[in-house]
């Protein structure tokens, strides 16, 4: 509620002073911070902000490293949420307190969302669902539930999404929980536009745009822009998209967000090639310069590719469409995001390209969407580096059922050594 949280931000101005612990600094500057973020005020609130986290990593208290998670979601910084929310988590553990460690676990499964580490993500998530339960913090189960919702989303496995979906939909209303519910919105519109329905994901984007406190979440509100650009463009609302767009640049700008800049630029492109200008390719472009300037967004960076490829395709430009197309498909695989690969694969078809599938399977190379998804979560931490033994933790396998899966996977895959997976999984 950004109106009852400004109220707290006036009551606490003066109360600190100078020669305050940092704990009491930390809690003005998140309060500050947070509260000028909710009225639009973002470069002013991007120093709070970033001071916030400051103190917090020379605090290092789990709590106050969770609060610095949240000031780095709203600056846009994914890798420092990642940062953070790992520290808290590790800090918690260490010290015992195992009720902390599924806060700071939501917030670092949004991160390695963000960042496409997706296997990781589902293991912290079921981690963190588990420990909020033996905790008794359901609402904390409700957000990480959330979380898990988007993952199933950008896997594009519906019936999960949606039943995740659905069920933090009604726990979080009844328990007034904007953000989870405002992250199942989000989580249910990606999937429809990865299925193709643009008006059901308009529709549900828009709604969420004006929800009250409870049901939304202001934070949400800006960082769903990008998306329901997208989704308005597709709809023929391009004045729309527009007003989302200008209050998400302002945002990008004023808090210096490298992958907010990203997407401000492939959303001008949805924009100028939605009104036939020849612009729209140089806007492509300029979102993945600062995509791979970020080297820390593969989601929306994939996607990106994906909808470069698709308009150059439609201009025929079958050479330039290729390169593109070509990179999501990869990068969707990499992610198992598997419906966003069946697009790819469709559009390159479009543009030319022979269908891998109808090739004599003698000679089709193994491909990583040939595995299980058990297995291509395995291959995925195997890539990252990750042991057997920190792999069955994640996923909540045994040791030897990890073993067992990776025997499969280099079968299947036709390799004999864990360098030649990780090769292969990039």
């Amino acid at each position: 509620d950004p109106f009852r949280h400004h109220d707290v931000a006036q009551r606490d101005k003066g109360l600190v002073h100078e020669d305050d612990p940092d704990e009491m600094h930390f809690g003005t500057a998140f309060l500050q911070g947070c509260t000028l973020s909710f009225q639009g005020h973002y470069p002013e609130a991007a120093e709070h902000l970033r001071t916030a986290v400051r103190l917090a990593r020379r605090i290092d208290e789990p709590r106050l490293l969770k609060r610095a998670s949240v000031c780095a979601l709203r600056l846009g910084d994914a890798r420092l949420v990642r940062d953070l929310a790992s520290r808290s988590a590790e800090t918690a553990r260490r010290r015992g307190a195992i009720a902390l460690i599924p806060q700071a676990l939501q917030f670092l499964v949004y991160a390695e969302f963000w960042t496409a580490r997706l296997p990781s993500a589902v293991g912290n998530g079921m981690k963190g669902l588990r420990l909020s339960r033996e905790t008794g913090q359901p609402n904390c189960a409700t957000h990480l539930l959330a979380g898990l919702s988007l993952l199933s989303a950008i896997q594009g496995d519906e019936s999960t999404c949606r039943a995740r979906a659905e069920s933090v939909l009604e726990s979080g209303r009844r328990n007034g929980l904007g953000l989870p519910v405002a992250l199942a919105e989000w989580a249910m519109a990606l999937l429809e536009m990865s299925q193709g329905d643009a008006v059901a994901a308009f529709t549900r984007l828009k709604t969420l745009a004006h929800a009250e406190p409870g049901r939304g979440h202001p934070t949400m509100r800006v960082l769903t822009a990008p998306l329901f650009v997208e989704a308005a463009v597709r709809n023929g609302a391009e004045d729309q998209a527009e007003v989302a767009l200008a209050g998400y640049e302002r945002w990008a700008e004023g808090s210096d967000s490298t992958s907010g800049r990203a997407l401000v630029a492939r959303s001008r492109a949805l924009l100028a090639r939605a009104g036939d200008s020849q612009d729209y390719a140089a806007h492509f472009e300029e979102a993945l310069k600062y995509h791979r300037s970020c080297a820390d967004d593969e989601v929306e960076r994939a996607r990106t590719a994906f909808l470069f490829g698709t308009a150059l395709r439609r201009e025929r430009d079958p050479g330039r469409a290729y390169v593109h197309l070509r990179d999501a498909l990869e990068s969707f695989e990499r992610m198992g995001a598997r419906v966003w690969a069946e697009r790819a694969r469709a559009e390159l078809r479009a543009n030319g390209a022979p269908d891998a599938r109808t090739q004599d399977t003698r000679t089709q190379a193994p491909s990583p969407l040939d595995l299980t998804e058990q297995q291509r979560s395995i291959a995925l931490l195997v890539a990252e580096g990750a042991t057997n033994r920190e792999i069955a933790a994640h996923l909540f396998l045994s040791p030897r059922t990890v073993e067992y899966h990776l025997r499969a996977v280099f079968r299947r895959l036709n390799i004999r050594s864990r360098v030649d997976l990780a090769r292969l999984m990039r």
